[in-house]
This record gives C-alpha cells, structure tokens and sequence, in this order.
C-alpha cells in the first residue's frame, strides 16, 4: 500500500476554470473609452467588478433553499414588472442554479445547461449586464451559435459588465483575424485591475491553443490576476506552481494562493493547497497553514465544493491517520474514495480498491483486488503499477 504522503505528491490531476459573474450594471451607466493606441475591442470607461460563487453563493445549503424562489421571480415575471429587478433574479436564479448543481452533477447536464441559458438569456433581454456575460459564456464554451455568444458578450460590454467584456476578448480569439483584438482587449483589462481577465490570459498563455504557450507570461498574468484576488488568477498561478518544477521557490506563495482560490470556490484549489502544504510544510516562509488547516481546505473542497480530488486526499489521510489532527478511519476512508469513484475520479477508484483490498471481510478484499485489475486493464498506469507483472 503506498504511502499518504507519495499519494498527497502524485494524486492530484488539475484542471481549473475561470468564473464569471458580477455585479448589475445598466446600459446608461457604460461609457466609450478613448485610446488612441488602443488595439482591442471598444471598452467602457468603468467596468464592473466580477462576483464568483463565494459572493453570491456562499454556502450551498442555503443557496438551494433559495434557488427555486430566484427561479420562480424570474419565470413569474410580468412584462411592466421592473427590468432591473427581474434582470437580477434571472441572473441570480441561473448563478446559484449552477452551484447548487455542483461540479459532481450527475443528471441531466444538457438540460440544466439550456435551463441556465434561458434565465441568463431572460436576465439579458431585461438589460442585465452580466447575464448577457454569462448567457455568451454558456453559447462560447459549448460551441454553439457562436455569432449570438459574440452578440451577448458586446451587448454586456457595452453596458458595463467587466465579465461581458473579459468573454468578448476570449470571443475575438476564436478567429485568427480577430485574435490580436482579443488579446489587446484582455491585457487592457488586467492591466485595468479586472482580475478575471488576468486569469483568462494565465489559462491562455498556459494552455497555447489561442494565444502562444509561455509559462512565463501565464505566470506574470496569474500573479497580477491573483494579488487582486481573483479566484481564478490564484488558481492558476498555484497550479502553474505545482506542475512546473523550475516554479518550486514560489512555492510558499502558491499555497496562499491556492487557500484564497479554494475559498473563493475553486475546488481542484482545495487539493493543490494541500500538496503544496505538504511539500513545503519546512520552509520558514510559509505561515498561518498547519495540519489543521490543510484538513479543514481538504473537507472544505470535498464536502463543500464537491471537489473529487480533494475527496481523494482526505480519504488518503483518513487511512493512516494524521497524528492528533485526524485519526484513522477506514470507514471514511473508503466512503470518501467511493464517492469520488463514482463521480469519474481514477484515483478514487484506486484507492477505493487498496483500501477494500485490506479488508478483513474476505468477499471486500475480493471485489478491491478485482477493481484494481479492471482499473490496470482500462489503461490506468498507477493501478497497474501496484499489481505483479502476471496480473497486470
């Protein structure tokens, strides 16, 4: 059986999105800004600044309490009733709808993606800014009708949506003749102190299908986005951190990072914060993290955020047990692995198997053994690694 702290080092895969969303800002408050050297998309003098799910959506219990009553004001509405209020409960009703959700949601996605569309589309006719940012979002992303998403995105911009603005920019990049307008929009912004469009250039950068790959610049972007307390730079910039070895000396200061990003919703953070922790729990810079926090991110990220390689971790712990932090537990251990198993985690599956495998109850053991060679066989390396040769 491998060890917690092997696992801590290797477990976690990462994948981080931006999230957008901000507060209401009305057509008649937007202004043309004026910059002769200027080379993107038209900006608004002020633009908003972007909400994420820890400011509409603090806690998840009490959002889906709430949401069926954002949901009924927004689909209730009546033509003479006030465009500003609909407009925010549209766009609130689609927000929370989508965090109540979580990112471990098993129903029907395509239906609840049109069902977050119409309010967001319902909060945009209405006037709302950032509900034609998102309603842009949902067409981008998906690929669909990408003409109306560019529509959404320039009708929230010009009215004022920072948001709106940051996916017109991401909107430009999709055609190589509009591609330099869409970077010069984005930089335009993070330099502005918009934290979300500094996050979107740390992703781009990083990941090189739009923009050139350069570490260097994504660094530089999610470092900006993040000291501005963008949940998405900080995400980024700790999971550049993490994967790039020549990054290691930041180490300290991408755990920072990871913990604002896992507060501020980011669940795959929530695990990032807890390896980093755990690499550079000697190095005098770090301050204010202990074992305790490192648990309380992990159960945070798990139980909260539905995070399922944060799940992973905790269950690691709870198999051996972290001094007078966190007794072992096997039972949680094992409930922990299965929930990430059956929520498409890997290496939930894997560990849900060794630590079946070490049960006393034989039939356990049995059906742990076989999930680790069905693991192996579907072309899981680490599954395989743990099996002898004639197994494998």
């Amino acid at each position: 059986m491998l060890a917690p702290r092997a696992l801590l080092a290797t477990a976690l895969a990462l994948s981080v999105t931006p999230t957008l969303g901000c507060r209401t800002t009305r057509a008649s408050e937007a202004a043309d800004v004026v910059d002769s050297d200027y080379k993107g998309a038209p900006l608004p003098v002020e633009l908003s600044k972007a909400r994420d799910a820890a400011d509409l959506c603090p806690e998840r219990a009490a959002c889906k309490e709430a949401v069926g009553d954002w949901i009924a004001r927004c689909e209730d509405a009546e033509p003479e009733d006030d465009d500003g209020e609909v407009g925010e409960a549209c766009f609130v009703a689609g927000f929370m709808s989508r965090i109540v959700a979580g990112p471990a949601y098993q129903g029907d996605a395509a239906g609840l993606a049109a069902q977050i569309l119409a309010m967001h589309d319902r909060a945009c006719q209405r006037g709302h800014a950032d509900g034609c940012a998102w309603a842009s979002s949902l067409r981008l992303f998906s690929g669909d009708d990408l003409d109306k998403a560019v529509r959404d995105a320039e009708t929230g911009c010009a009215a004022g949506s920072g948001a709106a603005c940051s996916m017109l920019g991401r909107a430009l990049l999709r055609d190589e003749a509009t591609r330099e307008r869409g970077e010069a929009t984005l930089a335009e912004m993070c330099s502005r102190d918009f934290g979300q469009a500094c996050g979107d250039l740390a992703h781009l950068y990083r990941a090189g299908t739009y923009l050139r790959e350069s570490i260097n610049d994504a660094v530089h972007y999610a470092e900006r986005g993040c000291a501005l307390e963008d949940g998405s730079s900080c995400a980024a910039f700790a999971a550049l951190v993490y994967n790039f070895e020549s990054l290691a000396d930041l180490g300290p200061r991408a755990l920072d990072a990871a913990g604002l990003a896992c507060e501020r919703g980011h669940a795959t953070s929530c695990a990032t914060a807890s390896v980093l922790y755990d690499l550079h729990r000697d190095d005098p810079a770090v301050e204010g993290w202990d074992d305790d926090r490192m648990i309380a991110t992990l159960d945070w990220g798990c139980t909260e955020l539905e995070g399922p390689s944060a799940c992973v971790l905790l269950g690691i712990l709870h198999e051996s047990g972290l001094g007078e932090s966190l007794p072992a537990n096997y039972q949680r251990a094992a409930e922990l692995h299965q929930w990430a198993c059956e929520h498409g985690d890997d290496e939930g599956c894997l560990r849900f198997g060794v630590v079946l495998s070490n049960s006393s109850d034989q039939n356990q053991a049995e059906f742990g053994r076989r999930l680790v060679v069905e693991l192996c066989k579907e072309g899981y390396g680490p599954a395989c690694v743990l099996l002898p040769p004639e197994m494998r």
